[in-house]
């Protein structure tokens, strides 16, 4: 008695019917006992189902029941469902779509051929269609716009310019544009060790010439690098106490 009173109050009032129980346990409850009183063996059903073109709810007039029932006990049973339509079926959905015109741009034609290989020739079409513009890349004038659309406050990463100067410059566009040009004048090798060249370094910090010229510019591996930022990093501290 307990649990029934912490289910009714779990459960909205309105979905209470007679004798303090949910609806929805109602009509279950209703179903199943439907299902128990329906009297037929599987053969019978199985005959009646893929034997002829009824459907589950002309099954269940003849029987005195609802078509839900009916294809409950198919279920039951495991009776599988018709695979193609029936012929009463088919011809109910083309009464339905019959005279309806969707587009008359898209609509077959009466005597249009289709192409052979219709995947071949549509292929073909778009290659037509796009002649021309294929490689086609934006200008500098027209990149420079799109960058400053979204750069800066305008992005939508923006979080008040707390981002240090260091990896502005790194991940500037002119800076990658610099950084591949020298990559690859030393054809991707490292100049200390011969190994791939990953980095561009600053032969003379940037910090105190913000000199960028081809010159002043030497391709290194990661590791090289970390040597060569570590050994200027111990100048500057030497510097400094001298």
């Amino acid at each position: 008695m307990v649990m029934l009173n912490r289910i009714q109050q779990s459960v909205k009032p309105t979905e209470f019917s007679s004798g303090g129980f949910p609806a929805s346990c109602l009509a279950a409850r209703s179903a199943f006992l439907e299902d128990c009183q329906m009297e037929i063996t599987k053969e019978q059903l199985s005959q009646m189902y893929l034997g002829t073109e009824l459907n589950c709810e002309e099954i269940g007039k003849l029987l005195n029941t609802s078509g839900s029932t009916i294809a409950r006990r198919l279920r039951f049973y495991k009776i599988l469902a018709r695979k193609t339509h029936t012929d009463k079926a088919k011809e109910k959905m083309r009464n339905a779509n019959l005279g309806k015109r969707y587009s008359i741009k898209t609509e077959f034609k009466k005597g249009h051929k289709w192409p052979k290989n219709i995947e071949l020739q549509r292929g073909k079409n778009i290659s037509k269609a796009l002649k021309g513009r294929k490689g086609i890349s934006p200008s500098e004038k027209t990149r420079e716009k799109l960058s400053a659309a979204i750069r800066g406050a305008k992005s939508y990463l923006w979080k008040g310019g707390i981002t240090p100067a260091v990896n502005k410059r790194i991940k500037d566009r002119f800076w990658r544009k610099i950084s591949k040009r020298i990559r690859k004048r030393d054809n991707y090798t490292c100049q200390k060790c011969a190994g791939t060249g990953n980095v561009v370094h600053h032969i003379t910090p940037y910090l105190e010439t913000q000199d960028n010229r081809d010159s002043n510019l030497i391709t290194l591996c990661y590791k090289c690098h970390a040597i060569a930022e570590h050994l200027l990093r111990k100048k500057g501290q030497n510097n400094g106490k001298n």
